[in-house]
């Protein structure tokens, strides 16, 4: 399951935009939205966070480098996919 709320990720970086009191159209990140997306052509300031929430669990996978292939995930876990991915 997927929840989003509008907001930005502020200069990419994750770990800062995560802890931004303007993080969201509601302020601080609300617990487990933990990854974003830029709308088409959006940069950093249009997109929206996003709470994903395992309902089985599974391992992830990915491209060759991907960082978080491998990381077992547990069903009803949010918040397994930190990241600002600005497009």
């Amino acid at each position: 399951m997927v929840y989003a709320i509008p907001g930005n990720c502020g200069n990419g970086s994750f770990a800062q935009a995560s802890k931004s009191e303007n993080a969201s159209i509601v302020g601080k990140l609300p617990a487990g939205f933990d990854h974003w997306h830029a709308l088409v052509g959006g940069g950093s300031t249009t997109g929206h966070w996003l709470m994903h929430t395992a309902v089985r669990d599974f391992t992830l996978a990915g491209a060759p480098g991907n960082p978080m292939a491998g990381t077992e995930v547990k069903a009803g876990n949010p918040g397994f996919m930190p990241v600002c991915d600005i497009r």
